[in-house]
């Protein structure tokens, strides 16, 4: 499937609470991205004329996500720019702090033409606020960090989401009406009447509780646990297993 984006491509993002931000695609190679983010919150998705004086040292968030948001159409794409210099947007250097118990910080830097790829680490003394952080976001964990920064009075809260996400998995996995099309289908194709009631019958919900803990180094290095259920939503999806 042939891709909407390149370098210099501005899209809007929605916020969880209500508004926007506004992203530039600076590097993209096979689905990863790296974007800067910019405030401030937008009550509506901003035009080309608005987003093209913005700069490289205003950004809010550098990320390095993947393409789901702009691929599936969440995040509308405002305009492309009409003239793209890359040095104006350059790679930086990221930080990856890792769990107890050895806490060590390391600074890594990628390829300035493939954000997938890591050129190589160097141990980092300091903690280094001001780099962005090591990871590969889904678009739902970028959502969830750019909506923390631009909108103070938003709170997280994850057991209303984790009982969202229960309602959501409830309706998508053979609601009554569902299983009411199955029978009246059945009915229609005789011959296929069993195999359709076995099917109902057999469909199962699985939930995932992510702890965030004991997972293996390469989780830490790439993941964060919101990129992580991006992960597994996205593998349901392409698996009609939610279907």
């Amino acid at each position: 499937m042939k891709t909407s984006y390149r370098e210099g491509t501005w899209f809007a993002v929605p916020l969880r609470s209500s508004g926007y931000a506004v992203g530039v695609v600076v590097r993209a190679k096979n689905g990863i991205l790296l974007c800067y983010f910019f405030g401030p919150r937008r009550d509506v998705i901003s035009k080309a004329q608005e987003v093209a004086p913005l700069k490289s040292d205003s950004a809010i968030l550098i990320l390095r996500v993947r393409d789901q948001g702009l691929a599936c159409g969440d995040w509308p794409i405002i305009a492309q720019a009409r003239s793209w210099n890359r040095s104006a947007w350059p790679v930086p250097v990221f930080i990856r702090r890792e769990p107890l118990p050895s806490g060590t910080n390391w600074r890594v830097y990628f390829s300035n033409d493939d954000p997938s790829t890591r050129v190589r680490e160097e141990p980092e003394p300091d903690d280094r606020p001001e780099l962005p952080a090591d990871s590969l976001s889904g678009h739902g964990a970028a959502e969830l960090k750019l909506t923390a920064l631009l909108d103070k009075t938003w709170v997280y809260d994850p057991l209303k989401a984790r009982a969202a996400l229960v309602e959501e998995m409830k309706a998508r996995f053979a609601p009554e009406s569902e299983l009411g099309a199955r029978k009246r289908q059945a009915k229609r194709e005789p011959a296929k009447a069993d195999m359709n009631e076995k099917s109902s019958s057999e469909q199962q919900a699985v939930l995932v509780h992510l702890a965030g803990a004991g997972l293996p180094r390469r989780g830490y290095q790439q993941f964060d646990l919101v990129t992580l259920e991006d992960r597994l939503e996205e593998l349901i999806s392409r698996r009609a297993l939610a279907r």
